[in-house]
């Protein structure tokens, strides 16, 4: 299952932000200008942690299904240390990020 999200950003039209699991791997995409270039962006990161304030649509409650899809995956393992500061430093754990964005199921 998709889930898509549009959130308003810098750009004239809203941002769609998808996220999908394929047997345990999430994809989590944007098309804004920082996912475009590799870097992990602030709408995926708002999605997750239920920011609703940027959000054009009303699929809200969407929000609680793409956190029980990312539960216990290796992409939320690695959210929840780039979140928590554990590895901040540590270039691998933010290239997992970046890698488990970008790598389609």
């Amino acid at each position: 299952m998709v889930f898509e999200f549009l959130i308003k950003g810098s750009a004239k039209d809203p941002y769609k932000v998808t996220f999908q699991n394929n047997d345990g791997h999430v994809y989590a995409g944007c098309n804004c200008q920082s996912r475009k270039s590799g870097m992990a962006c602030k709408h995926i990161f708002n999605i997750l942690d239920g920011d609703v304030s940027e959000m054009v649509g009303n699929n809200h409650d969407d929000i609680s299904n793409v956190l029980q899809i990312c539960k216990g995956t290796r992409f939320m393992a690695i959210y929840t240390e780039y979140k928590n500061g554990l590895k901040l430093y540590n270039s691998k754990v933010l290239t997992d990020l970046r890698r488990s964005m970008v790598t389609k199921p």
